[in-house]
């Protein structure tokens, strides 16, 4: 066999790697050594020569096209582990990204990176079949092949520090035979599965605490109350957490005097099943949306909607029962809030209501908690991904819903490489899974309500607020609507007419002094602070800039 025809069997990767380049596309070119053929592809993380040093990339293409005359490429040094690559979906989605943001593949495809890919890496050195005989071999290559059996999967430092050797010549040799390879592993990732979340339940007959112990006799009466509302009268201890009169030592000993019990259930997402969890009772108009959804999830339609609904009007519940019905088709669902800050009301919703199947992800989190629900996520298990811009990016393998809910928030622009629209993505990642897709908001932005009006986007209203819950004498649940507050707008032009030129126009300042004379509070909402001065035509509006 000739020189050429060795060179045209070689297994060439393009690597898109973590460095800054002139072109954004600019990919680099490995061999793939022949013991990483079979574990290398596209979507791969691997670690790759560069200059002097290691650096991280993604494997963007696999081929066996010559390379010019005298050039040589250098060998993928060893992939990322835990073993990590992108799936079809992901691969295409990060394509898309780096194309529609004009940023480098890297940079697009590293938002799916599991958590801790972005630390330094260690490189580890793993004995792959010890020779049966080591007569052949030096005898520093003979005590690292021992020392290797009596320590697998040890950090090439803890090797050089053994045998006090720096190994440079060994290490090539046993891996060009085949004896050992090498891996760089990420420092300090999380090993540990987090403990299995608690659950409280309540306790059949039990007495409430006595008077003396007021406080605890306030949390019994705050979780009664929403315990006996559940259908297995139990919730999540992170939810009741969130409540201002529970802590864990009134938890203990409200447990102690066996009033509740706190148990711990399998992290297995089947502690609550969402499709046997009914939510309160519909709105007719709810109720009409619904069904327009539900006839769409049924069908498996690609399908993008939008719900604008008024604050209040029932839109959370609406996205609950949608992601009831997706998970008990055995597909997972993605509810998007703008900020973690703001949505903790969401968070504990979902929690509550679907409890481990309900998968919180975001920057907040410590490492073991990002790390361990990342993993529930790539598992397949069907769950219900909850947080901000990011939790598009959970290594979900099948999608069956996408919300986007306060879909007009600023907060779902990314402000660095890739500066995507987490609106634009979930669309993009919707046609990807054939996922229906729902944007929610009081206040749609102008181009989600333009794409309704001029693609094929559905619009969906709900106009009404869902007021309290009653029962009828035929024992019917109903929520009446709750009418929405009366808006009056003022012309200060027409106001300076009739000669008053205070800031406050008359009926606002008559409001005023009614409330005052009634003892009432009033709120003064300025939509924004006095930065600077300005010029406004009195006559016309105009303000110069």
């Amino acid at each position: 066999m000739n020189a050429c025809s060795i060179f045209d069997t070689r297994q060439l990767a393009e690597v898109a790697m973590d460095a800054r380049f002139g072109d954004r596309r600019t990919t680099l070119t490995y061999e793939i050594p022949p013991h990483m053929v079979e574990s290398i592809g596209v979507g791969q993380l691997v670690w790759a020569p560069l200059k002097k040093g290691l650096c991280v990339g993604v494997v963007c293409e696999i081929h066996g096209r010559p390379l010019p005359d005298g050039v040589e490429a250098r060998p993928i040094h060893a992939p990322v582990e835990p073993t990590f690559r992108l799936d079809e979906k992901q691969w295409a989605l990060a394509v898309w990204i780096a194309e529609e943001t004009i940023c480098s593949l890297f940079e697009a495809a590293s938002v799916m990176f599991p958590p801790g890919v972005e630390t330094r890496g260690i490189e580890h050195l793993e004995l792959i079949s010890a020779p049966d005989d080591l007569g052949g071999y030096t005898v520093l290559q003979r005590r690292l092949i021992e020392f290797l059996d009596d320590h697998p999967d040890v950090a090439i430092g803890q090797a050089r520090k053994a045998l006090g050797s720096s190994l440079s010549s060994v290490v090539p040799a046993l891996e060009s035979s085949g004896i050992l390879r090498r891996v760089v592993k990420v420092r300090n990732r999380p090993r540990s599965q987090a403990p299995p979340p608690q659950f409280i339940r309540l306790v059949p007959e039990a007495q409430p605490p006595p008077e003396r112990a007021h406080k605890q006799r306030e949390a019994y009466a705050w979780l009664a109350t929403r315990l006996r509302a559940r259908p297995d009268q139990s919730m999540p201890i992170a939810a009741a957490l969130h409540s201002d009169l529970v802590d864990r030592p009134i938890l203990h000993a409200l447990a102690k005097r066996g009033a509740i019990a706190i148990e711990s259930a399998p992290d297995n997402g089947r502690a609550l099943d969402p499709s046997r969890i009914e939510g309160p009772e519909l709105t007719d108009e709810q109720r009409a949306v619904w069904s327009r959804l539900l006839s769409l999830l049924q069908e498996r339609e690609r399908a993008r909607v939008l719900l604008h609904g008024v604050t209040g009007s029932g839109k959370t519940e609406i996205y609950f029962r949608a992601a009831t019905s997706v998970m008990a088709a055995g597909r997972s669902a993605i509810l998007l809030v703008p900020e973690i800050a703001l949505a903790s009301q969401v968070i504990e919703r979902a929690t509550e209501r679907f409890g481990a199947k309900a998968v919180i992800l975001h920057s907040a989190m410590n490492d073991r908690e990002r790390y361990d629900n990342w993993n529930r996520c790539a598992s397949g298990e069907p769950v219900i991904v909850v947080g901000p811009r990011s939790a598009l990016f959970a290594p979900l393998p099948d999608i069956g819903l996408i919300v986007v809910d306060e879909e007009h928030e600023g907060a779902y622009k990314q402000d660095r490489p890739p500066r995507y629209h987490a609106r634009s993505v979930a669309t993009r990642l919707a046609e990807l899974h054939d996922a229906l897709l729902i944007a929610g908001s009081a206040t749609p932005d102008v181009e989600s309500y333009f794409h309704t009006q001029s693609s094929d986007w559905r619009l969906m209203l709900l106009s009404e607020r869902v007021g309290q819950r009653t029962i009828d004498l035929a024992g019917t649940v109903r929520a009446a609507p709750i009418a929405l507050p009366e808006v009056r707008i003022v012309d200060m032009r027409s106001e300076l007419r009739a000669g008053n030129a205070s800031i406050f126009s008359r009926h606002l300042h008559a409001v005023l002094e009614s409330g005052l004379s009634a003892g009432e509070q009033t709120i003064l909402f300025l939509n924004r602070r006095g930065a600077s001065t300005m010029v406004q035509c009195r006559s016309c509006g105009y303000v110069a800039t």
